[in-house]
């Protein structure tokens, strides 16, 4: 049986998607890793209600605010993403809060290979396993129930169908260098 191809998309700084993929191509293969990234909440939010995003890897430095919005909203997807926060201060008070709104964890920065390995491969087989128990239906179908995609449309260069963020409060991002 072939490993299955788990989707993460890494909001934030490009760096953060390097740094994961240059870790990850170190794992033991068990997991087939496709990782995809968004500079902006707007953008992040398009490639989840698009479907197909297994796990949400969002800089806490880089856009404070939104990572709110993820595990709420997103819960109406099937299997819905889950949500790993990251940040330079990983304190308490952001573990709580992250793990109080339904983030999966809590990564501090500079990443340390071992524990994102750990992190990421737990959080794919949650994912994966939830998959498993939902009736087949593609990516995309789901993505056109939401809404995130005009049904039938295959084509991810669209713009963004402005319904899709009306779930979602977006807030000017401040960086929190």
């Amino acid at each position: 049986m072939r490993s299955p191809i788990v989707t993460i998309l890494s909001v934030g700084p490009v760096e953060d998607r390097k740094t994961i993929k240059e870790i990850l191509a170190g794992a033991h293969p068990s997991v087939r890793w496709q990782i995809k990234s968004a500079l902006t909440a707007q953008a992040a939010f398009h490639e989840i209600l698009s479907g197909g995003i297994a796990l949400v890897v969002w800089n806490h430095d880089h856009d404070a605010e939104n990572w709110r919005a993820v595990p709420t909203h997103a819960a109406e997807l099937r299997p819905a993403p889950l949500l790993i926060v990251t940040s330079r201060q990983a304190d308490d008070r952001l573990w709580v809060e992250a793990l109080n709104l339904g983030a999966y964890d809590v990564l501090a920065k500079p990443f340390e290979r071992n524990e994102v390995i750990r992190a990421l491969t737990l959080a794919a087989g949650q994912w994966t396993a939830r998959e498993a128990t939902l009736p087949a239906k593609s990516g995309k179908v789901r993505a056109a129930a939401a809404g995130a995609l005009p049904a039938g449309s295959d084509d991810r260069s669209l713009p963004p169908h402005p319904a899709s963020y009306q779930a979602f409060p977006l807030h000017a991002a401040k960086a929190n260098s």
